[in-house]
């Protein structure tokens, strides 16, 4: 999982693959103090991940915060010893629980194993 990330107008943006060290999160904010222009957090921008319309869901972490960037490790982690399949399962999942923060994201990603082998997120879409 890559994340793309941001500060000021979000008009750079510095990409930061998982798992990563909170040094290096520490580095791209520095770079960015010196790239980017007005005031703003330094957040995720953009999210390139197998599990579609996962930025959604994490774009809130802090990443400056050393909690919030082992949880995402750890949802890399996770995320990369998954199929294709699970990957569908676990993005149609993430649409059908009550998501309001990272926590959520990996009770979400503990339970791949319970959701039925249809739930994707196309089919979460046209059942509304």
């Amino acid at each position: 999982m890559i994340l793309y990330l941001t500060h000021g107008n979000g008009e750079e943006s510095i990409p930061l693959e998982l798992p990563a060290a909170s040094s290096q999160v520490e580095e791209i904010d520095i770079r960015l103090d010196d790239i980017c222009s007005g005031e703003g957090n330094f957040r995720i921008s953009d999210v390139k991940s197998s599990v579609k319309g996962l930025w959604q869901f994490i774009r809130s972490a802090d990443l400056l915060d050393p909690e919030d960037l082992e949880k995402l490790n750890r949802l890399s982690r996770q995320i990369d010893t998954m199929s294709e399949k699970e990957h569908q399962i676990f993005a149609g999942a993430l649409l059908s629980e009550c998501i309001s923060n990272l926590n959520d994201v990996l009770q979400t990603v503990g339970r791949i194993g319970q959701y039925p082998e249809n739930l994707s997120p196309l089919r979460h879409i046209r059942r509304r």
